[in-house]
Order: structure tokens, then sequence, then C-alpha cells
């Protein structure tokens, strides 16, 4: 209990403030009891804010009391009409119609389709996700005219320092951004420097130190979603079954503009995403035709990073579709990719060896079945086998083998522990997902939200295999392929494929 995060900071004189904003995407406030509020006990201050209200008092709890004498309302929005359904139907007419950037285009897919034995299409849906860190939004911020000091859970000192030189008209060398000794989670939340500017400005109101502190509510109401995403992938097989030409379009909106503003010019010119397009500008398969299509969605939802970017929807695509492959072919999905395999060894060494340590030719129990996923992520190859048992619509992981060539490996403890608890970090894009209504996010609290816990953790079994590359990563690749292994462990041992998440879509919920 001795760490310090974030929300453990203090500082001499400070004030503690509760916030809220719109519940709805862009709605406004209306109405509230200023007078009431003020009257509640310990508050000195009611700040408005960018599209809500601030309640500043001696103590986070009076000013919690004082928000909710306060009794803020607001407006339905400019998009009360946006719901899940009307956001889908807008991503099935840009997958029909686009328009669409071509990124990749390696041989002629067109001809190879043409003359293929057999042209296998499926479409696959990752849902809106949000980051849901373990301690929410929190800022300490204290600003003279002179000086603005910022104390945050922040990802991104600098692009902090300058969002907060625009806010506040203040040079960036008066300014200080500090980072908390540690962070409750980021997985990307934490990058986009919208609350230490929303602590700045309310410290600046009332001329004293405050600490924000978001609610569970807030957090999730305000958060940068990870995008949903629609992937169509096309397969062209010959004679032998063999994939010669493979073809993607995918429909996704942006998750770098908020995190790098500067690329703004170049997503309107070409049109294209590169985070959003993470694991399909690289393919680790001998595939001698290639093409990627890519719709950049607009939409009035804000989305960003997430631990895993665009690798996670698009290799649970790109793996989901390379099982369906295989069974088209009538093959082994261990060894068709195997077999696609023979020009990347690094990858086949990998997969080998996850195959060997989850015994993929024993036979498996009943209702249970194995899924394999492989890919190249963050500069790192990394080979993952799920186990799950399906039964009576309930769904239980009984194992996860994860191998992993990242180059040396540094700290193979820390490095494990990266990688294990991503993998049930990336169990969360199976078994949660955010929703809209009336412009709203839902749910909106961790009740409802229901993330992977200790019950849904399976047995873990992680090796390193140093293949001698350059230096890579694996604090984002362990979720990375968990996804279409389980997607497609739960096809080997029901027959249901599962080709959008979470699985609650399909009937089933995790034991």
């Amino acid at each position: 209990g001795t760490a310090v995060f974030g929300i453990d900071v203090e500082l001499p004189g400070m004030l503690n403030a509760a916030v809220r904003t719109g519940p709805a995407i862009g709605s406004q406030l209306t109405t509230m009891n200023e007078a009431a509020a003020r009257a509640s006990s310990g508050v000195v201050a009611v700040v408005p804010i960018q599209n809500g209200v601030a309640v500043v008092a001696d103590t986070y709890w009076n000013a919690r009391r004082g928000l909710r004498a306060l009794e803020p309302r607001f407006d339905a929005g400019q998009y009360a009409d946006l719901n899940s359904e009307s956001v889908r139907a807008l991503y099935r007419k840009h997958l029909e119609a686009g328009p669409v950037a071509t990124p990749v285009e390696v041989g002629d897919v067109d001809a190879a389709l043409a003359r293929a034995a057999r042209v296998v299409t499926f479409e696959y849906e990752s849902p809106f996700l949000a980051h849901a860190t373990m301690e929410p939004m929190n800022c300490v911020a204290a600003v003279s005219t002179q000086r603005c000091l910022i104390i945050a859970p922040t990802q991104g000192q600098e692009l902090a320092t300058y969002a907060l030189s625009s806010a506040l008209g203040m040079p960036p060398e008066r300014i200080e951004v500090r980072r908390s000794p540690y962070i409750g989670g980021g997985f990307g939340r934490r990058l986009v420097p919208d609350f230490p500017v929303q602590a700045a400005l309310v410290s600046r109101a009332v001329g004293k130190p405050v600490k924000v502190i978001w609610d569970r509510e807030e957090d999730i109401r305000r958060d940068f979603y990870r995008p949903a995403t629609l992937v169509r992938m096309t397969g062209a097989l010959d004679d032998s079954g063999r994939l010669i030409a493979l073809k993607a379009r995918v429909v996704s909106p942006t998750i770098l503009l908020p995190v790098f503003p500067g690329i703004a010019p170049v997503l309107e010119k070409q049109g294209v995403d590169p985070s959003a397009l993470e694991g399909m500008m690289e393919w680790i398969y001998d595939v001698p035709n290639r093409l990627v299509e890519f719709h950049l969605l607009k939409l009035p939802i804000p989305t960003s990073v997430l631990r895993t970017t665009g690798y996670g929807p698009n290799i649970f695509a790109l793996e989901s579709f390379m099982d369906e492959l295989a069974h088209a072919a009538g093959r082994d999905p261990y060894q068709y990719r195997r077999a696609l395999l023979e020009k990347n060894p690094r990858a086949r060494a990998v997969l080998d060896r996850a195959a060997e340590l989850a015994q993929w030719n024993d036979s498996s129990a009943a209702n249970e079945g194995l899924g394999v996923a492989v890919t190249y992520a963050y500069g790192t190859y990394i080979a993952q086998v799920v186990r799950a048992r399906v039964a009576d619509n309930l769904l239980k992981l009984r194992r996860v083998v994860s191998v992993v060539d990242c180059g040396r490996v540094l700290d193979p403890g820390i490095a494990r522990q990266g990688l294990e608890g991503g993998a049930v970090f990336g169990l969360a894009g199976c078994k949660a997902e955010v929703a809209f209504e009336g412009g709203r996010v839902t749910p909106d609290n961790l009740n409802r939200l229901r993330l992977p816990d200790m019950a849904d953790t399976p047995e873990l079994v992680t090796e390193f295999i140093e293949g001698g590359g350059a230096l890579g990563g694996v604090g984002e690749v362990g979720p990375v392929t968990v996804t279409p292994a389980l997607a497609n462990a739960v096809n080997a041992a029901s027959g249901r494929r599962l080709r959008s998440m979470p699985v609650s879509r399909h009937g089933l919920r995790f034991a």
C-alpha cells in the first residue's frame, strides 16, 4: 500500500475537484443549482469547463457531495440519434461502396481470383472498447500567471506540454509535466492530454493547486475508445488448396489523430491511418498476390490508441480467416499455416514450438478444441494456442500457450509477465464491448462492463525463442493473437465460427 499513484499525489494548499460533463456525445450543460452546490460543506468554487462543470472543495468527498447538490442537467446533444445499429449501418455502407485507398497492391489479385479453383470470402467485426483503466483519469495541476506544474499518470508528457501551452497561452518552457511514480493502467488512454488540460484550467480559475478526479462513469463516457472495425477478407485457392491471393478491405475510424495531431493533413490527403492498418500492411505468409483497401470512417465517436492498436482487430480478421481457408482446403489449420511460412523460418519456429507445447496432435477431450494464431507485431513473432471448452453455451478457457521470438530477451521475468498479462487483457475484447444509444455510451460502469477476472484466467504457458533478430517488444504483443486463437478454439470445440466479438453476440458466456 505504499506505492504512489497519480490519485495519491498531494501538494501544499491543494483543493480537490469532481467534474461532470455531458453524458451524451456533444451534449451541453443547460441548468444547474449553483447556490446549492456552494452551500454544500467544503465547496469553494463552481467552475465551468468544456461541455460541463467542476465543483472544487477542500476534499474530494466534499467535491462529490457538492456536485450532487449542483444537479447539473444537459441537453441531448447533436448526436441524439446515434446508436450502435446506425453506426453498424454506416460501416456496412462504406464496406460496400467505399471510397477506399489502396495502400498495398502486390501482384495481380484480380487475375488470381479469376483463375482460382475456389474463392472464399468472410467478414469480421471487432467492437468498440473502453480502456477502463483500474485508476480513473486524474491530475494534479498548479497554475499561476508565470508557471504551470502538472503531476499526472500520463503516457505523453511532451504531447501534454504542447496541449497545455495552447490551452493556457503559456510558452512550453514555463510548463512542467511530471509523470506520477505509478500509472494505474494506461493502455494508450493516458496519451491523450485532455485530463491535464482540464485540471490546469480548473486550477487557473481558482488560483490554487487542484487535484481533479473523474469518477468511473465520467471515465468511461469521456474515453477515446478503441475503434470498432469491419474487415472483409477474400482468398483465392488453387487446385491444391494453396492460397494464391489475399484481399482485405478494412473500415475503421482514426487511431492516430488524437495522439498525433500533425498527421491530420496526411489523413485528409491519403485517406489512410497507418495505425488502423497495422497487421494488414506486413504479412508473414508467402502469398504472391495481395491487395489491401481501406476506408477511413469519420464518426463523432472519439477513438484513439488502445493496447494492440490496429494489430488486434486486423489479426483477429486475418488469423480467423486463415483457419477458414484451411478448412476450405481440407487441411489442418496448423499445417496449413506452416506450409505458407516456408520462407519465414522465425515465424515457423514459434508456430512449431507452440503446437508442440500445446500437444496439437493429441486428441482433445469432449467439447474441447485447440485454436492457433501466429503473427509478427511490434518487432516480435508470436504464436499462441488456446485450449477451450464449450458446453451448454458456457465457454471455459483451459490453457493459453505463447511462444515468442522478440530477438534478445533482456529480462525473462518481466517479459513473461507482460505477455501473460497481455493474454488476459486480450480476453477483454472477447468478453466486453461498449455500445451506443441516444448518443450515449453504455455501459458506463464496471458492474455492467464485464471485464476478465481471475475466474476467466486460464493456465498460461510462455516460452521464448531467441531468433537473433533485432530487439522487439513484448508489452503490446500479448493480446494481439489471443482473440483469433480463442475464436478458432471455439470453432474446433463446438463448430461455431465467431466472426465478431464479444462472444456474447453468439449466445456464449464465460464459465
